[in-house]
């Protein structure tokens, strides 16, 4: 049975979990401690590329770290820069609560600890990432 373009997406998704979890964990960024507590998938996110919601956040139904990729994008490696900047923001929440801003000094610690170099709001992966 051949897959559709959205289900390679998403196991494209999985496949990226699996290999980004290590990496932040070599830098001491626990993200396995919310790994459980993710949701991820393809949406339409109007503007951004990605965006997360925390579990308080108004336009979380699922109570989880809430994570939406634009799914406009098709490019592998444009999915994995955003999901790798929407997990920072999990992490984020997760380690700091709600009262940081969205690309603060936090963002920024967890961002640059694993990789991720540019204007916080619109990161790209440094070369060892």
């Amino acid at each position: 049975m051949k897959l559709s373009q959205h289900e390679k997406k998403v196991e494209y998704l999985e496949f990226l979990i699996c290999k980004i979890i290590p990496h932040f964990e070599a830098y001491d960024i626990k993200l396995s401690e919310i790994k459980n507590d993710l949701r991820i998938y393809f949406g339409n996110t109007k503007r951004w590329e990605g965006l997360y919601y925390s579990k308080k956040n108004k336009l979380n139904l699922t109570g989880l770290h809430e994570i939406r990729i634009s799914e406009k994008l098709q490019d592998p490696f444009d999915i994995a820069c955003v999901l790798i900047h929407e997990l920072c923001h999990a992490m984020q929440y997760h380690l700091y609560g709600d009262g940081t801003r969205d690309h603060g000094i936090e963002f920024t610690y967890i961002a640059m600890r694993v990789g991720l170099d540019g204007h916080m709001p619109a990161t790209y992966p440094n070369e060892e990432l």
